[in-house]
């Protein structure tokens, strides 16, 4: 996307929706997005299960 002679710039820009900064990095942003995708329930639970080399 940071490559405007790039072969598939326009279609990347079309699907990304905006101009593409590379260097336009929010740190308070990144760290919401962790939080919301850290604090994600799971749709059902795993069963647990002891390994074999499991030393009781």
């Amino acid at each position: 996307m940071a490559d405007p002679n790039h072969p598939e710039h326009a279609d990347l820009k079309r699907w990304y929706g905006a101009n593409f900064d590379p260097t336009d990095i929010s740190e308070t942003k990144i760290a919401a997005r962790l939080a919301k995708i850290a604090n994600r329930k799971p749709k059902t639970k795993l069963p647990a299960t002891k390994s074999k080399r499991q030393i009781n």
